[in-house]
């Protein structure tokens, strides 16, 4: 079971994880950097995260979805609907310090299902899933964490947040645009199972096209670093404008 620890390099930890449940592709990010994609395996992958006193005894197991991170499972027991999120402006009021990540997996530990602690819930399932998503929110989340415990400045956490949820509630989207912008033979590799590509298939390389992502959601495709794909069967793009 792989481990996930608050405050000790999380982005380092992220990358690692991630590398772990998605298959690599040669589609090349804005940065020129690639994406990782998703896989439509139907499997769930368990992730103990575990707080930054280093104390395995408290480890909370996590219960993901590795065709999309979303966290079904918290100590073993079902805490979302769906996976989806709370409504009611609880993401925005998130705060992610490594004290608060601390006490929320302590918390959830004792008493995974109790109405008082939704927040620390969301909390949890924000940071893991969202930081497996986008490497941009990975990375806000480390320095939030270090700067909590420090004397590093630059950073408004409240105002941070509230672009993080931009990323979080757009994630779909933004991986619609950018397999759309792909060409016809980009898009058809990009959900073919890794395991049934041939060898010209695995080679194939393609930057993505730019000028074709939606304008609307265009800085959060930006920061995405984990394609999400559409259900087996699904092979129609979103917003298809003829061949390429």
């Amino acid at each position: 079971m792989f481990v996930l620890q608050v405050g000790a390099e999380w982005t380092q930890q992220i990358n690692r994880l991630r590398d772990t449940l998605t298959d690599d592709s040669n589609f090349i990010r804005r940065d020129n950097s690639f994406f990782r994609l998703c896989r439509n395996s139907g499997r769930t992958v368990e992730v103990a995260l575990r707080t930054s006193r280093l104390t395995p005894a408290t480890d909370l197991v996590l219960s993901l979805q590795e065709s999309d991170f979303y966290i079904h499972r918290m100590g073993g027991q079902l805490v979302f609907n769906n996976g989806q999120y709370p409504k009611g402006g609880i993401l925005e009021g998130l705060t992610p310090t490594m004290l608060s990540l601390d006490g929320a997996i302590q918390a959830v530990k004792k008493d995974p299902t109790s109405g008082a602690l939704l927040k620390d819930r969301t909390l949890i399932a924000f940071c893991v899933a969202e930081s497996l998503r986008s490497d941009t929110v990975a990375m806000s989340i480390d320095f939030m964490q270090k700067q909590s415990t420090s004397k590093v400045l630059g950073l408004d956490p409240a105002a941070e947040m509230v672009r993080l949820v931009r990323f979080a509630q757009n994630w779909g989207q933004a991986s619609d645009t950018i397999r759309d912008a792909l060409s016809d033979k980009g898009y058809e590799i990009a959900l073919k199972p890794r395991g049934l590509m041939n060898l010209e298939e695995r080679r194939y390389s393609e930057r993505v096209d730019w000028s074709r992502i939606d304008a609307r959601v265009e800085d959060v495709a930006g920061g995405v670093k984990a394609l999400k794909l559409p259900k087996p069967g699904t092979s129609a793009r979103a917003g298809k404008s003829g061949k390429r």
